[in-house]
């Protein structure tokens, strides 16, 4: 009988992991179509796909299959939840009575005794003891479904937010993203109107990180309890502490303690535990008070309401009424007015240094551009508001701004004088000083200077200071030599005239300027020289003076060299000079080698100052037809600009014109409507077309104006 009943139990447990497979198989088969399922029902199409279900029948495809199994599914949950409702209405009904007495789930009952059994089957003292545990447990269903209802609401409006935020990742300082004050007002999924998205994803940043702070001090709290057993061997010893030290002797015995760590004797073991436990304490109460700190703000924003408006200049005006009361950060203050200022001065520090932090972060990468304290930016305009409140034209000219206030702030910080303490600590060597050096020992006394730097002695920590603050009065003294020189320079400027107050307007870009060229940016900002021509900005008209004065540097350098050969050979040559017909000199055959200059070797000296000669001949030639058109050009130049001077000059637009009709001929071949289109048209464009005859250019083709005289005499 025993042996029998082995095959048909196997059988059977075979049959029921089949089942269990295939159960399992169909239920992910089917996974597939759960999205698409609209109250219970699938819609599918009619394609051929023969596939068996579970019941064994054979269905036209599988989403047909799954169709029949997710309406079984909705049936046999509609049965059960048809079912639950009629249980709960009976209960409902049940305990109709003790509805009214319900608080929060909870029901008070009486002891007496008058047994029910309740349709679980379990037995209850009286009618009210069942009709208790029947709305708790619907209080704990409700409650679970709400829950779990909030739950996924916030689960949603969290991934959508995140969706949306995740751009913002990347720029995010610490977790948390800096934004700008730009007006784009957006509604987040969370129902809340936000100033931008920026701003949005902010918010959300900033309450997941304290949710995260939240979660790790609760997982702290629950640690807690468990440390109280390791600290029962040191019971014992509180009684000797004096003033939170435990005085323990040298003995050795060594204990290890409840963290891993061996130690001399239990003694030292409690005074360190003790100690730690001390330390951890202070953090808690300090963490605990930060915290009360934050709830509190609200109300005290509540409290201050009405005072905001009174706000001027970053003060309250306040009475001094004695009515004592503890602000936020636990400070007392007279009255409710006082500690409100001490309130809204604090937020407003705290909303500078998020500005500042923000204009720090969009400005990196302008830092790299900043030279001699100057940031060049260029005219477009993308307006965008500072720290200091202020509205820039662009982010460039708002980080310029921002770079000239750190610079300010540095200086006024290195004026300001250190603290006695620092100069009472090395006041004993400065009488020891020679000629600006002081000599120290080697000795092995290491100590911290005011820089951070750990030094071998006090001497050689002295010594370091000495030096840098020898070295900055060097500085300032040399600056200070430098300004008075830059201001006798200027009087005697001023003293010499038009030139020399030219000079002066571009000493600021002489320092500027690297291997010869000035690089400029294209504002429009017209100025004119000291010959009245005129340029787009002051940068483009020195960028012009200072090559200018370069190619003459270059060219005086040049003559003199040459000079100085000429000087070498003067000698040798002056008897031919006499001898020359224009520009050439006519030797003999006779045959009496000399070496040259050049270390040629020529068949006699005439024929090496022929060669010599004529090459100075050629360059005395081309001087003069140099300084010829540039006299003609100079002297165009000077009349051009006298005649531009007539007109009016409009900042970043240019010349403001007649409409009247004189044509004039440009040496270009265009004609331009009067003589202040030319000028207008030199401006803009940066060149120096001059007039070559008055009237159409196709009128004055066959009169051509020689290249000797200015083009427009006539």
């Amino acid at each position: 009988m025993k042996i029998a009943a082995v095959p048909m139990l196997l059988t059977l447990a075979l049959c029921l992991i089949q089942d269990a497979a295939s159960e399992g198989e169909n239920q992910d088969i089917c996974s597939d179509f759960r999205p698409y399922v609209k109250d219970g029902r699938l819609g599918c199409t009619r394609e051929n796909e023969p596939v068996l279900g579970l019941d064994g029948k054979t269905h036209v495809n599988k989403c047909v299959m799954c169709a029949e199994l997710f309406l079984k599914e909705a049936e046999e949950n509609a049965k059960r939840e048809g079912e639950t409702r009629i249980r709960r209405t009976a209960e409902k009904d049940f305990c109709k009575e003790y509805e009214n007495q319900v608080r929060n789930g909870r029901l008070f009952c009486t002891r007496e005794s008058e047994p029910v059994r309740g349709p679980d089957g379990r037995m209850h003292g009286n009618k009210c003891a069942l009709c208790a545990e029947i709305f708790k447990q619907h209080f704990s269903e409700e409650k679970n479904k709400a829950d779990e209802r909030l739950r996924k609401a916030k689960e949603k409006v969290k991934r959508e937010t995140e969706k949306l935020c995740s751009e913002y990742q990347d720029h995010a300082m610490n977790g948390i993203p800096f934004c700008t004050k730009e007006n784009y007002p957006i509604r987040g999924p969370d129902g809340k109107m936000h100033g931008n998205l920026c701003s949005m994803c902010q918010d959300f940043y900033q309450a997941k990180a304290e949710e995260k702070k939240k979660a790790e001090a609760k997982a702290r709290s629950k640690r807690e309890p468990g440390r109280v057993d390791s600290y029962a061997p040191c019971r014992p010893y509180l009684k000797f502490m004096t003033n939170g030290i435990l005085p323990c002797t040298k003995e050795i015995n060594p204990t290890k303690g409840p963290d891993g760590k061996m130690y001399n004797s239990p003694c030292s073991m409690c005074a360190t535990m003790l100690q730690a436990e001390k330390k951890e304490k202070k953090n808690r109460e300090d963490e605990s008070k930060n915290k009360r700190q934050s709830e509190n703000t609200s109300s005290f924003e509540e409290l201050c309401r009405e005072y905001r408006k009174s706000m001027k200049n970053g003060h309250l005006l306040c009475t001094r009424e004695n009515d004592p009361i503890q602000g936020p950060d636990g400070k007392e203050h007279v009255n409710l007015c006082f500690m409100c200022e001490a309130l809204f001065q604090q937020e407003e520090r705290a909303r500078a240094k998020a500005k500042r932090q923000t204009a720090k972060e969009l400005c990196r990468e302008y830092r790299n551009y900043v030279r001699n304290g100057r940031l060049p930016c260029t005219t477009e305009n993308d307006p965008i508001e500072g720290p200091d409140g202020k509205i820039h034209g662009n982010t460039c000219f708002m980080c310029a701004a921002f770079f000239q206030q750190e610079a300010k702030e540095e200086e006024a910080e290195s004026k300001r004088p250190k603290r006695g303490a620092e100069k009472d600590t090395c006041s004993e060597f400065r009488r020891l000083l020679k000629n600006g050096s002081l000599f120290c020992t080697r000795e092995n006394d290491p100590v911290r200077g005011p820089d951070g730097k750990t030094h071998g002695n006090k001497c050689a920590m002295c010594k370091e200071v000495l030096q840098k603050e020898d070295e900055a009065r060097k500085r300032k003294e040399k600056e200070r030599k430098e300004k008075e020189d830059q201001r006798k320079a200027v009087r005697s400027g001023r003293k010499r005239g038009r030139r020399g107050k030219a000079e002066d307007q571009c000493a600021e870009y002489r320092k500027q300027m690297k291997n010869g060229p000035l690089s400029c940016t294209r504002e429009i900002d017209p100025v004119r020289n000291e010959n009245g021509k005129s340029y787009n900005n002051k940068c483009a008209m020195c960028k012009e003076k200072l090559q200018k004065e370069a190619e003459e540097n270059k060219k005086n350098s040049r003559n003199r060299s040459n000079g100085n050969e000429s000087a070498l050979g003067k000698d040798v040559c002056d008897q031919f000079r006499s001898q020359m017909e224009n520009g050439q000199l006519t030797c003999t055959q006779e045959s009496d080698p000399v070496q040259g200059p050049d270390g040629r070797t020529h068949g006699n000296i005439c024929a090496m100052c022929k060669e010599k000669l004529g090459r100075e001949a050629a360059k005395r030639k081309t001087k003069e037809q140099d300084y010829m058109t540039n006299t003609v050009e100079k002297n165009n130049g000077k009349e051009n600009s006298e005649m531009c001077k007539h007109y009016r000059v409009l900042p970043r637009m240019g010349y403001l014109c007649p409409v009247d009709l004189q044509p004039v001929c440009g040496d270009d071949g265009q004609t331009y409507g009067n003589p202040c289109r030319l000028c207008h048209e030199n401006l803009i464009r940066q060149t120096n077309i001059r007039i070559r005859s008055e009237g159409r250019c196709e009128e004055s083709n066959t009169e051509t104006t020689p290249l000797s005289m200015p083009a427009s005499v006539k």
